[in-house]
């Protein structure tokens, strides 16, 4: 991805070499997660300054796969010193159900960096507990129960099926 490359400039400052990109973001992805077709969605980012340096900080843009779904409010702050933030907020109007990802890219005095953006439709997270109930042996017109616990971590609503084979072992 794009951003690894931009956030892994190395360059002295003050005798200091910055590894890494010269601001952090809080927080580190931009996550627009389970969103819906049509809604409008908002999150706050803070930009902090971790280079050595008083540094600014200016928007370059948002990936182009983003630039129809994403705006950004947010005012250059000038000068900025080492240890000092500014805020930033992306709007988010997903208008097709599909993941996208992307990056917002800055430019600094040091160098250029980006933060991800990750936008996740809503999806379906089933778990069962075991992939496989084992009943034993059991004789004709005993009656046995195993519980199975099935859990979607997901934001979807689904249907689901129970299958159910049987196994024939032969003795010999």
């Amino acid at each position: 991805m794009a951003s690894e490359n931009l956030n892994r400039t190395a360059k002295k400052v003050y005798g200091k070499e910055l590894k890494g990109p010269p601001f952090i973001s809080k927080p580190e992805v931009i996550l627009f997660k389970d969103f819906e077709v049509g809604k409008t969605y908002k999150k706050k980012i803070v930009l902090t300054n971790i280079s050595y340096i008083t540094n600014n900080c200016k928007l370059l843009g948002v990936s182009t796969q983003l630039k129809d779904f994403i705006s950004l409010n947010f005012e250059p702050p000038g000068s900025l010193s080492s240890g000092m933030s500014c805020e930033m907020q992306a709007v988010f109007q997903p208008m097709i159900n599909e993941d996208l990802e992307g990056e917002v890219q800055f430019a600094s005095a040091v160098g250029p960096f980006s933060v991800p953006v990750r936008c996740n439709i809503k999806k379906c997270d089933l778990e069962v507990d075991s992939q496989f109930i084992d009943f034993g042996l059991h004789v004709v017109g005993q009656t046995i129960s195993r519980t199975v616990i099935l859990t979607n971590k997901g934001a979807l609503a689904t249907h689901f099926s129970l299958d159910t084979s049987t196994v024939s072992q032969s003795r010999n």
